[in-house]
Parts: structure tokens; C-alpha cells; sequence
């Protein structure tokens, strides 16, 4: 008992957002240790996640045929696509740090593991694309399993539940996942991290100008990654960018876009953009990347600093100078056209 009437019922609290729940927010944001205060709003949130992952496993289940999944948990499905190797590379990185962590008692770092695999990697990317590229049903099946099996230590009950839906064996009897040593084709993972870089730029540009939602724009790519987002250009253009079209070209357009910038590439954005109120942007960022020219110049052409720095500082201000040169000239294009 409590002098101070402040008690929590745990019954009414499970009454009100599942035991599942309650037993994830105690587990989940947790150092060794240390008190954890209790709030009911962290509950709530767990209860969410926990909806979120119902519904995760409802869309993977929706129109599944019997061959499919009778398959076995341990059975690594075949990758066909860029995103195929990088969501079961992302499995596979998942399954080895939450195994690490339960041996080392970090529950709490094992579940934020399973969690951001569930949720930013699972549901906010290849679920999305697998409504684009179609076929992917032993893939999701094979995460699925492996996935309820993991987190069914942490919330055993909607776990159990939605393995039964499925299968006529107890989920709390599965074996952990087994290590996998094998890896994915690196190659095809790190291109789809590229791909997957330009579509938040993509998305942030669009946020940054305020383009509204239904706007279409049309994309015109020059540069390294140009081959691969034209290979990748229903992804590019499926996954909330709202670009309708994608084209490659040798040299920047002379109609007014939004340009982005990734490394040697540049991702040219038509068709949303007010030509005054860009005009006005360039000016600005030529007149800043003027003064920076001028100041390295200065630098560069003083003798002191010539003699007294070492080579590789000066190394480093003689590629900036090059560099901003380079932004400015094609600023004055984009300003010409």
C-alpha cells in the first residue's frame, strides 16, 4: 500500500490498453538501473505500435495462397529487386543485434531494435513498395514469421494470436531465428540506400518549397546516379515524391526547377516552382557564395598564410574555392534560364 494514493491499478490499466501494452512500456525505453516514471501516455503509444503491427500483419495475410505459408520460418525466400536484398540484409542485421542484446539483458535495446526494424523499415519503406512492385509474397511471409517470433517475448499475446491465424502450431514453442551468415548482395543494398536518399531529398525539397501534395512535378536527373533512378523510376515516383516522370539528361534544363543536390548528382524538380520567388533564392545564394569566393581568394593570395599553413589546409582551401566555383557557375545557368 501507498500513503500517498497515487497507486496505480495494473488491472485497469490492461483493462484499458491491453496487457501487451503495459508490458511493452515497461520494457521499452528502460536503462539498467535506473527508476522509469510511469506514464500513461507511453502506454498508450506502445498500444499503437502494437495496432500498428496487427494491421502490418493483416496486409501481409491479405490474399496468401496455403503453398505460401506452409513454408518454413527458417526458409530465406529469394531477392529479386534492390529492395528485396535490402529489407532481408535490414532482417538479417536485426535478428543478430536484438539476439546480442537479449544475451546481454538489454531488453530495452533489443525491442527499440525490433521496433525500428517494424515500423521505419518494414512498414514506412517495403510495405510501400511492395504495393508498387507486386510479388513479394514469400518475402513478407518470411519477415512476418520472423518477425512475431522475435517480438513475442516482449508482447506474447496479439504475437500468439496472429501466428494462429496463420498456422496450426504455438508460436511460444518456435525456435530463435538462427544466424544467418550468408549475406545479401552488397552491391544491390547500397544502390537502394542511394535510391532511398533520393527520395527523402525528393520529399524534403518538395516540404521546403511548400509544393502542395497533388502537384505533379517531372524529375530530369544529370550525373552518377542518373542510370540507376531511371532503372528505379516507378519506386522514385511511387513512393510519395509526387514525380510523375522521370528523364535523364547531360546538362541542367533551361526551363526554372528546383535543384537538388546528391554528391555528382543533381536532381532537377519542373513543373512547381514560381519563377520570381526562385530568382530571388539564386540571387541570395550567389551573392553569399560570391563573398565566400572573395575571402578564400584572400586567403589563398596571402603570403603569411601561404607560408604558415600546412599543405593540406591549404590543400582543403583550394578544393572549397574550386568547389564554390563550380556551385556559382551553375547558379548563373540556372539564373539564365
Amino acid at each position: 500500500s501507498k500513503s500517498k494514493g497515487n497507486g496505480v491499478d495494473p488491472l485497469e490499466v490492461i483493462a484499458k490498453y491491453g496487457a501487451d501494452a503495459v508490458r511493452l512500456s515497461l520494457l521499452m525505453g528502460v536503462t539498467p538501473g535506473n527508476d522509469s516514471r510511469y506514464s500513461e501516455e507511453k502506454i498508450e503509444s506502445k498500444r499503437n505500435f502494437i495496432n500498428k503491427l496487427w494491421n502490418i500483419a493483416r496486409f501481409i495475410l491479405s490474399d496468401l495462397n496455403e503453398e505460401v505459408l506452409a513454408v518454413p520460418a527458417e526458409t530465406m525466400p529469394t531477392a529479386n529487386t534492390l529492395a528485396d536484398c535490402w529489407i532481408l540484409e535490414e532482417l538479417r542485421n536485426t535478428q543478430k543485434i536484438a539476439a546480442a542484446a537479449l544475451s546481454d539483458f538489454e531488453f530495452s535495446a533489443a525491442a527499440e531494435t525490433l521496433s525500428d526494424f517494424t515500423w521505419n523499415k518494414l512498414a514506412d519503406w517495403y510495405l510501400e513498395i511492395a504495393k508498387i512492385e507486386k510479388d513479394k509474397a514469400s518475402i513478407l511471409v518470411y519477415i512476418l514469421k520472423n518477425l512475431l517470433i522475435m517480438w513475442h517475448p516482449f508482447i506474447p499475446y496479439v504475437t500468439e494470436v496472429i501466428w494462429q491465424s496463420f498456422n496450426n502450431n504455438l508460436l511460444m514453442i518456435q525456435q530463435w531465428p538462427a544466424r544467418n551468415e550468408g549475406r545479401a548482395d552488397q552491391e544491390a543494398v547500397a544502390d537502394f540506400l542511394r535510391l532511398q536518399e533520393a527520395v527523402i531529398a525528393i520529399r524534403n525539397a518538395r516540404s521546403e518549397n511548400k509544393i502542395e501534395p497533388a502537384r505533379k512535378v517531372r524529375a530530369v536527373i544529370v550525373g552518377g546516379l542518373a542510370d540507376l533512378l531511371i532503372a528505379q523510376a516507378p519506386l522514385l515516383s511511387g513512393l510519395r515524391t509526387g514525380v510523375e516522370a522521370v528523364t535523364k539528361s547531360e546538362q541542367a534544363p533551361l526551363e526554372p526547377a528546383i535543384r537538388i543536390v546528391l554528391g555528382d548528382t543533381n536532381i532537377y524538380l519542373l513543373g512547381a516552382i514560381d519563377p520570381e520567388k526562385e530568382r530571388i533564392r539564386l540571387n541570395k545564394e550567389k551573392e553569399n557564395l560570391e563573398k565566400l569566393i572573395a575571402s578564400l581568394g584572400q586567403r589563398l593570395q596571402n603570403q603569411e598564410f601561404i607560408q604558415r599553413a600546412p599543405a593540406a589546409i591549404i590543400q582543403a582551401e583550394q578544393e572549397k574555392l574550386v568547389h564554390y566555383g563550380q556551385e556559382l557557375e551553375n547558379i548563373n545557368l540556372a539564373l539564365r534560364a
